[in-house]
């Protein structure tokens, strides 16, 4: 896609004429980085060095060697310290529009910080006052990492030309943090009940294997079923011996004699 290109820059105080004065470039390559902000780093980093020349194209070159994923933003902070005047309302400017969130830093301590700066851009007349609102709302997203609830109501807003004053940013950074607070608690609460659900079902899955053993034991039970009648008809013919009538003793003739009716001797 087109794009509206940087105008050259230098660095050689001879080739400066009336409003190419390094201020004004850099005015005018801030302005044009806000609007390359969806854009990837590296496209913006050789956009910027293809508007370079001279002392300032060696500096950006020995700034990519040393670290190749450097950022255009710190790019023209460098590029400040080197042909800017430190006195001038740009560096004040600049300071305020590179404010970037630390990584260990909340972003209330952020805003404090960046607060900070934008004041002292007002004091050198770098920021108007009618804007400051403005401009605090647009750094906040861009250089920080709001939560998704404040990103988009930051971005509102802006669009609707409310942005909150200082004080007014600090409350919505307290109530957005708090309600997402909630909300992750509010999900933590509903995970550990699902596990409790989860540890109940393995629970009953479980117990139920054993029921499983028990029922595949019980043929074994049938299998003795089946057997014992085979010790009860062992045992009746034990008792049938047992209690079996003794056999009638044998007479010297032979005869068995009837255990009722044993012979009794007569009347001699």
């Amino acid at each position: 896609m087109a794009y509206q290109e940087l105008r050259a820059f230098s660095g050689k105080e001879e080739s400066g004429r009336e409003g190419e004065s390094f201020e004004s470039w850099l005015d005018h390559a801030d302005d044009m980085l806000y609007l390359w902000r969806h854009i990837s780093e590296r496209e913006k980093r050789r956009r910027l060095v293809e508007s370079l020349g001279g002392p300032a194209l060696d500096l950006m070159c020995s700034l990519l060697d040393e670290n190749p994923t450097i950022t255009a933003q710190d790019c023209l902070a460098a590029l400040v310290q080197v042909f800017g005047n430190k006195d001038t309302q740009m560096t004040s400017r600049l300071k305020f529009m590179t404010c970037v969130q630390r990584p260990q830093e909340t972003l209330y301590a952020y805003v404090m910080r960046l607060e900070g700066l934008l004041q002292l851009a007002m004091e050198k007349g770098a920021v108007h006052l009618t804007v400051a609102d403005q401009e605090r709302a647009r750094q906040v997203p861009m250089r920080a990492r709001p939560n998704e609830t404040l990103r988009n109501k930051l971005r509102r807003m802006r669009l609707e030309r409310r942005p909150p004053g200082f004080m007014g940013m600090l409350h919505l950074i307290r109530e957005t943090e708090a309600r997402e607070d909630t909300s992750d608690r509010g999900q933590q609460f509903q995970v550990k009940e699902g596990a409790h659900v989860v540890v109940g079902d393995l629970g009953a899955n479980w117990a139920a294997p054993g029921h499983e053993d028990c029922a595949q034991a019980a043929p074994g039970c049938i299998d003795c079923a089946q057997i014992a009648p085979a010790y009860e008809d062992g045992a009746q013919d034990a008792l049938a011996h047992e209690y079996a009538p003794q056999a009638a003793p044998v007479r010297e003739d032979g005869a068995q004699v009837s255990p009722g009716h044993e012979q009794v001797p007569g009347p001699s």
